[in-house]
């Protein structure tokens, strides 16, 4: 009888062992995707982050469930990176499941200022500016409820405000709110981080007071600060890219790689390819390539704006639309 005990009770910890193991391993191929996608959306690489970050939430659905909040910071990297792509409303639409989850029972603050911050910038990037003042007053006193009112990520929030304010023309709403997140970035990063100069840079556009010209308008200028938030418990408010990311190269007979138009630095690429997203709603379809340098004698060097259309795309056909409405469009390659 005790042998028979000993057999039951080995084959017991056997079943138990066989259900805990790929337990265990699918929360170390969260874990990892995660890692791996956080890593590149703040490397600046959106296109290379997308296959992890979807990874990373089919994983955390089917840990976790797909009205958990622990899929939070999931949906909010994976819509973070389609955003900085130009994909609007599937960027949206993450978003707002984010946001659903975190104002349900067991959310988290700041992870609602994240996701709520990062619609803002969709919101901004559709020239829907009085959806995106809402939301981001919103995101201010939840940061500064849960961090304090002296904390980077509160000046980042500020700034973010600020810079919706100074190009729709509003300088004097902009400009206290700008003034107060350069005194809170110098005082907790310091007068030489990277945020404080990007912050500091934003109040001197600000200038006279003038209203910005119309395509400083479209652009929205230097971009605002944005929320890219890390797995839980606690999202990081980090700055945007300053350019576009790197894209995969078109495929041998893939579709073709588009050049649609040139700015003077490298810094205005992303607001100009958000500008022709605008203008022309088909473009989301297309993944942001890397600017190109040109060096053009005598009058100096530009950026080429650069964008892959997905195979079977007739490029020449999307540029005669483009170039009809009078933006710059031509195939460089196929």
């Amino acid at each position: 009888m005790l042998r028979s005990l000993v057999v039951r009770l080995a084959r017991l910890l056997l079943a138990v062992a066989l259900i805990v193991a790929p337990l265990a391993a699918r929360a170390d191929d969260l874990a990892d995707a995660r890692r791996q996608g956080a890593s590149l959306l703040r490397a600046g690489q959106p296109a290379e982050a997308l296959a992890p970050l979807v990874r990373a939430l089919d994983l955390g659905e089917a840990r976790h469930g797909p009205d958990s909040p622990e899929i939070s910071a999931d949906l909010n990297n994976l819509g973070e990176a389609q955003r900085l792509l130009g994909r609007l409303d599937a960027a949206e639409a993450l978003f707002r499941r984010a946001i659903a989850l975190e104002e349900g029972q067991g959310g988290d603050p700041l992870a609602l200022a994240t996701a709520l911050n990062n619609l803002a910038l969709v919101k901004r990037a559709a020239g829907r500016d009085a959806e995106a003042e809402r939301l981001y007053l919103r995101t201010l006193p939840l940061l500064e409820g849960e961090l304090g009112p002296s904390h980077p990520d509160v000046a980042k929030a500020l700034n973010n405000l600020a810079v919706l304010y100074r190009v729709r023309g509003e300088p004097a709403k902009a400009r206290p709110l700008q003034e107060r997140a350069v005194a809170i970035a110098e005082r907790s990063l310091g007068p030489n981080h990277a945020v404080t100069a990007a912050l500091r840079d934003n109040l001197a556009r600000l200038g006279s007071g003038a209203a910005p010209a119309t395509s400083e308008r479209q652009r929205g200028d230097a971009p605002p600060v944005t929320a890219t938030p890390v797995p839980r418990p606690r999202p990081t408010l980090t700055a945007a890219a300053s350019r576009v990311a790197p894209a995969p190269p078109p495929a041998a007979g893939g579709g073709a790689l588009l050049h649609l138009g040139s700015v003077g630095a490298e810094t205005e690429v992303t607001g100009e390819w958000r500008r022709l997203v605008r203008r022309h709603p088909e473009l989301a379809a297309l993944v942001p390539a890397p600017a190109q340098r040109v060096d053009v004698a005598g009058k100096g060097t530009f950026w080429r704006v650069l964008a892959t259309a997905p195979g079977g795309t007739d490029g020449a056909a999307l540029c005669a639309r483009i170039a009809a409405s009078g933006d710059p469009c031509r195939v460089l390659a196929r």
